[in-house]
Formats: structure tokens, sequence, C-alpha cells
């Protein structure tokens, strides 16, 4: 079984996403869309005043925050193990 390295309960991707957007990196993305995607991109935008916040990437893609389960390696508590 592999351990991963997560974020800290109660913790959100946000600081991680609004750096990669300033910063113009590619975010490799893990999301949980009733199954596991992946998906990777620079960030355009990121919009947290929506009923479901979300991000859009250069190539037009939207993707809904809440979906994400990993960010360039990091993941969400519940993910920490495969």
């Amino acid at each position: 079984m592999d351990n991963r390295t997560t974020l800290k309960t109660g913790q959100s991707f946000l600081d991680l996403l609004l750096q990669l957007q300033k910063d113009n990196t590619k975010a490799a993305m893990l999301l949980d869309c009733n199954g596991l995607i992946r998906e990777e991109g620079i960030i355009n935008e990121v919009v947290m005043n929506d009923t479901q916040p979300f991000l859009k990437l250069q190539s037009g893609l939207k993707i809904v925050v809440s979906t994400i389960v990993a960010v360039n390696g990091l993941f969400l508590p519940d993910y920490s193990e495969c």
C-alpha cells in the first residue's frame, strides 16, 4: 500500500491553486467525478464566489473545486492510501 502526502485536516487546495495561477505553472489534478480522472493545465481563473466554486484552465475546461482530490501530488486526507 502506498502512502500519499496529504493536506492537513480542514485545509483546502485554494492557496496552492492560487499560487499555481499566479506563477503560471501547470496544475496536475486528480478529480473524483463518479470515478477518478486526471486533468492538467495552466489555471486562468479561480472563481470562489459561485454556488459551486470552480477554476478554469487555459484550455477552457471548467473544474468544480469540490471534485479535486489531488493537486501536483498533494492529496485530500481521504485519498491518502491506495
